[in-house]
């Protein structure tokens, strides 16, 4: 609901350094180095009063407001109903 009213936060991708490995004591050749690695997280934007950033929901242009979500009990399409109990079959007589 909260998306829906005040649209989503806006994300930017950062690049982060993970550090791997560990200088251990021991003779010279057997020590592990220390090695860089990185990954990619998104993380929301900030703007300059510390609030994230969202973008603004297609919904308020016309005026909706959004007050309750239903969620309703969702179910698997037949065809695909019937490829997870192959699979389960598979699995079994695998096994």
């Amino acid at each position: 609901r909260d998306f829906l009213n005040n649209g989503t936060p806006v994300m930017e991708k950062r690049r982060v350094e993970i550090k791997t490995g560990s200088e251990m004591e021991g003779p010279p050749g057997k020590q592990v180095k220390k090695r860089k690695q990185f990954a990619e997280i998104f993380v929301p934007v900030r703007g300059k009063d510390g609030l994230i950033v969202r973008s603004e929901t297609p919904l308020k242009v016309f005026g909706i407001r959004v007050t309750q979500v239903t969620m309703g009990g969702t179910s698997p399409a037949a065809d695909l109903q019937a490829l997870l109990k192959r699979k389960e079959y598979k699995w079994q007589n695998i096994r």
